[in-house]
């Protein structure tokens, strides 16, 4: 650069980034990288090209950087207009703090239009060093012996603001965006084209699948009453992509429909309304996404800044890939939000500026930009604004003055968000505590619940588990990051039970985890997050059926017959959740009566009831429990793998054509998808063996009928084609549902609004998180062993009483023997005469025999069979 450079150097030595960056623009290159990339591309260029800058710079257009999820790479697009020409300008200009300011708000206007470039090899015959004035050097290279070496207030204020940056970043968990990462893949930003269009032009270009496939998605959405005849064309081939892609989303919607009708049947008012899914897309697709949920936390925003001009850490910037996004970006994305073929509803967590960078100083200097710009776009589509705040974020007076300036400024028409609902997430304890409860609930700001595995101390001083569950707002807000690490493990079903007991009955609850990786595997496919959250909402849909069948069979006198509207309740809950009840032939019309469990189980306890199904044509009985219903046969986990484009026939020639190929490379992953969700389709034994669309195909024998399929968890899994049965095709049991008219179906009550406040029951659970601490804490002296329960604790010892076994044992709970936790006879033993003689025993509860009625003297002569 020409003149005589007044060089700021680093004091890690050399130049400083903003320095090396400046000097690059001024030579027309690309400005974006690590410090170690900046020196490498200076120093390669400034050994091959004169020191002076060249009078005009043109530089090869490029595709702007994607922000926030995954997208395919695409052609970039040429700009029509030209770079402006770069002025040669002085350092002595760049000094000062205008011109200074005015080239960095120009530099970073233009960091969006950069692409990322290999560094090239630094040459040996021009050292860096060679280039920076001498004064410069000497400040990098530290102080001379017997000179004592001295750091600036600013010197060590900014390493610590860079230490206390990475402690933050640390804690969060969070990772540099991958190139090309955006909210969208990037055909969706071009348009708003099919959701399956990978699928279309796999089956428009196979011949395997394409004649049988479209014939059987037009057959089942006629089936559906969802087409007519004059919609289609006569010929196959005269079927378009966007007709087809028409057809696809409408079987896609009429196979939840059903789903969306019962769930409303007979719902009572004060009833748990849950909402699942992910933090972000979890390097998945957002077709795959999009099947399965219509909730997603858009975790990605948080990279995104205010402005270009923005100046942040090199920690951000570099490592965490910090950078402004277009308005346009979020523009996509709200269309494909409120597009009514792909709607969905998301929160959007606020930008790492407000947070992290100026930790909620000058609110009116980056929410209207933010605002105005950006998050009004997606505001259709916005259930709640995240603030996810670092550790460093310590409670203090003066933030929360901070935070009454905010919520103030929010609350006021300026903001454009007055009625905005905001969630806050805390990562110090010092935060979970009364007052800050009681703030938060007289702004109406919901506390988000937290469960982690802080054993590392990645997340702070807040302890492992659950942080304080306080609700401060109408809603509740979990984020669950794994049960074994700092996003690690995978959430067992025992927890996602009581994780749906937690959810307060009368409220709406957002639950979306966040564990995306297993201490075995930093890469799993499928992630545990997205696992847990397919279980998750089988877990809460079956439970919110299993209240409503509970009122049922406890209502009236039993045995009964039920009503037309409880009997479509319980078949269809049967239906969906019971392989028994689908395999014994149960309609949604089957009728069904409450029946006692005792004359199926004797030793059932007598008031308890459960329901009986009888088949005229074969006299045979069926009885079935709430013990039958299984979440992990759930018939809607099948029918959501399905395309409406499988067919029996052809996943059995596409198994001959393709015998003995291997590996997962051989196989294209749409054929894939329709092999197996024709195998879900029509065999029992696929759908008992857990294989869904995600199921890897590995190998097909030679002998074109068996397959080796990878499960997640890498086992092989075997299926033959000869297991494909028209027999036990499911979409018969989806018509079943689907023929009931909506109007014999009885809606919703009106949803009340549960109220905690009135009883103070909102705070049960304030210190809930410290208390578990304390008592985790806990240690006793040494001479106390608490494994030992003592000599007057009949459970103390591993050898069992025989007196009480035999109900003879006198000393009680002073046994020094096991009693265990009942007599061994009092529940299967011998029936006890004295009780039946006499109608009562001297050792009540403890008798080791049965205590039953004597059963009435048969008078009856007839034949020994007769019952």
């Amino acid at each position: 650069v020409a003149g005589p450079a007044k060089a700021k150097a680093s004091p890690k030595g050399g130049l400083l980034v903003t320095e090396l960056r400046k000097r690059l623009k001024a030579l027309g290159l690309p400005i974006n990288g690590s410090k170690a990339v900046l020196e490498a591309r200076y120093e390669a260029a400034v050994s091959n090209q004169d020191s002076e800058p060249p009078a005009e710079v043109k530089r090869s257009p490029s595709p702007s950087r994607s922000p926030l999820a995954k997208r395919p790479k695409v052609e970039p697009q040429v700009r029509e207009e030209e770079e402006p020409e770069m002025e040669e300008v002085e350092m002595e200009e760049l000094d000062s703090p205008r011109s200074s300011l005015d080239f960095a708000a120009d530099l970073e206007a233009q960091l969006d239009h950069l692409e990322a470039e290999a560094a090239q090899p630094m040459p040996d015959s021009a050292p860096l060093a060679a280039l920076v004035p001498s004064e410069v050097q000497s400040a990098a290279q530290g102080p001379t012996k017997g000179q004592a070496q001295s750091i600036s207030p600013a010197q060590k204020e900014a390493e610590k603001e860079e230490a206390e940056f990475a402690k933050d970043a640390k804690a969060e968990g969070l990772e540099p965006l991958a190139t090309g990462e955006d909210m969208l893949p990037d055909r969706y930003r071009r348009s708003l084209g099919s959701p399956h269009q990978d699928l279309i032009e796999a089956v428009v270009s196979s011949q395997a699948w394409r004649r049988p496939g479209l014939r059987n998605l037009v057959r089942s959405l006629h089936d559906l009453d969802q087409v007519e005849r004059g919609e289609v064309p006569k010929r196959i081939h005269e079927l378009g992509d966007e007709k087809l892609a028409e057809l696809l989303l409408r079987y896609q919607e009429a196979v939840e429909r059903p789903l969306q009708a019962f769930s409303q049947h007979l719902k009572p008012a004060l009833a748990r309304r849950i909402h699942v899914g992910t933090m972000d897309y979890m390097g998945g697709s957002h077709e795959s996404y999009r099947r399965t949920f219509e909730f997603i936390e858009m975790t990605n925003t948080w990279f995104d800044l205010d402005s270009p001009t923005r100046e942040i850490s090199s920690l951000y910037r570099d490592k965490l890939s910090c950078s402004y996004k277009p308005p346009a970006v979020y523009q996509a994305l709200a269309e494909r939000a409120v597009d009514k073929r792909d709607s969905f509803r998301m929160v959007v967590k606020v930008s790492c500026v407000a947070t992290h960078i100026l930790k909620l100083q000058n609110v009116t200097d980056w929410w209207p930009k933010l605002w105005q710009e950006k998050y009004c776009h997606l505001s259709a589509a916005t259930v709640a604004f995240l603030w996810q705040f670092p550790p460093s974020f310590v409670y203090s007076d003066e933030l929360v003055r901070r935070f009454e300036r905010l919520i103030e400024y929010l609350n006021s028409p300026a903001s454009g968000v007055q009625e905005a609902r905001h969630i806050v997430d805390f990562r110090d304890g010092s935060w979970y505590r009364e007052d800050v409860y009681d703030f938060l609930r007289k702004h109406r700001w919901c506390l988000a619940w937290l469960h982690l595995n802080n054993t590392s101390g990645w997340a702070s001083n807040l302890p492992s588990g659950w942080t304080d569950r306080v609700q401060t707002t109408n809603f509740c807000f979990c984020r669950l990051f794994g049960p074994d690490g700092q996003s690690h493990g995978t959430y067992d079903n025992e927890f996602l039970h009581e994780l749906f007991d937690s959810c307060p009955m009368g409220t709406t609850s957002y639950v979306l985890f966040g564990n995306k990786e297993t201490l075995e595997d930093s890469n799993p496919d499928p992630v545990p997050a997205t696992l847990n959250a397919v279980s998750f909402r089988t877990i809460f849909t079956k439970m919110d059926f299993v209240e409503r069948i509970r009122d049922v069979r406890y209502k009236g006198k039993c045995p009964r017959i039920l009503t037309p509207e409880e009997t479509l309740l319980i078949n269809s809950f049967y239906l969906r959740f019971s392989q028994k009840a689908r395999a014994h032939g149960i309609q949604v019309t089957s009728p069904v009566c409450s029946q006692w469990t005792r004359k199926y189980k004797p030793e059932a306890p007598k008031e308890k009831r459960s329901y009986e199904w009888y088949f005229p044509d074969t006299g045979d009985r069926l009885h079935l429990g709430l013990h039958d219903a299984k979440e992990e046969e759930d018939l809607w986990v099948f029918l959501r793998q399905l395309t409406g484009m499988e067919d029996l026939q052809a996943a059995k020639d596409y198994a001959w054509n393709n015998a003995g190929q291997y590996g997962l490379e051989a196989f294209r992953r749409e054929d894939v998808s329709l092999l197996v969700g024709s195998m879900v389709r029509w065999s029992e034994k696929a759908r008992m063996r857990g294989l869904l669309s995600s199921t890897k195909l590995n190998f097909i024998h030679k002998d074109g009928k068996s397959m080796e399929f990878l499960l997640s968890n890498g086992e092989k899994l075997w299926l033959s084609t000869e297991d494909l049965k028209e027999e036990e095709d499911l979409w018969k049991w989806i018509l079943d549902l689907s023929r009931v008219p909506v109007q014999k179906l009885v809606p919703a009550e009106p949803a009340k609004e549960n109220d905690p406040w009135k009883d103070g029951s909102w705070k049960r659970n304030a210190q809930e998180m410290w208390d578990r601490k304390r008592k985790e804490g806990e240690k006793g002296d040494w001479w106390e062993d608490k494994t030992f329960k003592g000599a007057d604790q009949a459970s103390a010892s591993t050898q069992v009483c025989w007196n009480f076994q035999q109900g003879t044992c006198l000393h009680g709970s002073k046994c020094r023997y096991s009693h265990g936790d009942a007599p061994a006879g009092s529940v299967q033993g011998q029936v006890c005469f004295a009780f039946q003689r006499q109608g009562f025993c001297k050792w009540g509860d403890r008798c080791h025999r049965r205590h039953e009625e004597a059963p009435k003297r048969n008078t009856d002569r007839g034949s020994f069979w007769r019952d």
